[in-house]
């Protein structure tokens, strides 16, 4: 049995409310047990454009205040992770845990 949960951490040097182009804001922590190549990461309102997918960061109210990308030499774009069919990444990875550094 193939079993995923994830925890995200903030970066420290990251204090907002300004975000400035590149700068890491965090880290998502996945762990996934059972048999696996790859992990999937989407979210709510991703999307591919030139082959790099971004996922919103949103304030209080739901507003996106800026998007996020993950980059790397193992990941890949997709406009259909399979989730939900939302866009996002996939990792090609079969550690049980993976950290993926995430930035504006």
């Amino acid at each position: 049995q193939n079993t995923t949960s994830a925890n995200w951490s903030q970066d420290p040097g990251f204090t907002g409310p300004a975000v400035a182009a590149g700068q890491k804001v965090g880290t998502l922590s996945i762990t996934a047990t059972g048999p696996h190549n790859s992990v999937s990461i989407a979210g709510k309102g991703a999307s591919v454009s030139g082959g790099v997918a971004t996922v919103p960061f949103v304030d209080g109210q739901g507003q996106p205040v800026f998007r996020g990308r993950i980059q790397g030499a193992n990941i890949n774009d997709q406009a259909n992770t399979g989730i939900d069919g939302l866009a996002g990444w996939r990792v090609a990875s079969s550690q049980e845990t993976l950290n993926v550094p995430v930035h504006r």
